[in-house]
């Protein structure tokens, strides 16, 4: 409701808006995230705003800072390992983000060298796997991020898990290769003895 709304926004500082309309949830979303809230305090302020706006919102970039998301935000200020499970879980979409200068929620938790919490990581890795080798504007990779902070257990699982996925990838191309090559077999086959190649349409279907 407005009143929710505007009593979260006492709570931040932030200006009351007198009208129904709710961009100012954005600045609510940022303000919070930044100052590490207790997750009881971002469970209460989140079922007021509601889940709708909370997905439209939780994307949306900061302008005045890099054009980052709320979620860049509770990463940097170290919010508790539910708050990033809830709003991951809320909008994934929010997960693989990076902000202007291409840095990523990822970067953001493998930065924070011996503070860095593997349980997050992991969170943050099984929802967007293609996270661990995205480039920031300066060409630094997560694991990089890990390496030069000194989270060097972080780095070797991660390290792991991308060749786990290079891996993955791999078998996956030989299955269609191997998958085409029987194919391309059986329609040479069925031309030779002038049957129909009625059976690409049923392979390929």
């Amino acid at each position: 409701t407005e009143k929710g709304r505007n009593d979260a926004r006492r709570a931040f500082g932030l200006k009351i808006n007198s009208t129904n309309d709710t961009v100012d949830d954005l600045s609510i979303l940022h303000k919070m995230m930044a100052n590490d809230p207790p997750h009881d305090v971002v469970e209460m302020t989140f079922a007021t705003i509601g889940t709708t706006v909370l997905q439209r919102h939780l994307v949306n970039p900061n302008p005045s800072n890099y054009h980052r998301t709320p979620f860049h935000e509770a990463l940097q200020s170290d919010v508790s390992y539910d708050t990033i499970q809830l709003m991951a879980a809320i909008c994934p979409a929010v997960v693989p983000l990076a902000d202007e200068r291409g840095i990523t929620p990822l970067m953001i938790e493998c930065s924070k060298g011996k503070y860095c919490d593997y349980d997050t990581v992991k969170l943050l890795v099984r929802a967007a796997p293609q996270h661990v080798m995205d480039e920031a504007a300066d060409g630094s990779t997560a694991l990089e991020c890990a390496l030069m902070s000194g989270a060097i257990d972080i780095f070797r699982r991660l390290q792991r898990f991308h060749a786990q996925e290079l891996r993955k990838e791999s078998f996956a191309e030989m299955e269609r290769r191997r998958m085409m090559e029987a194919l391309a077999r059986v329609v040479a086959a069925r031309k030779d003895s002038g049957q129909s190649n009625d059976i690409v349409t049923q392979v390929s279907s």
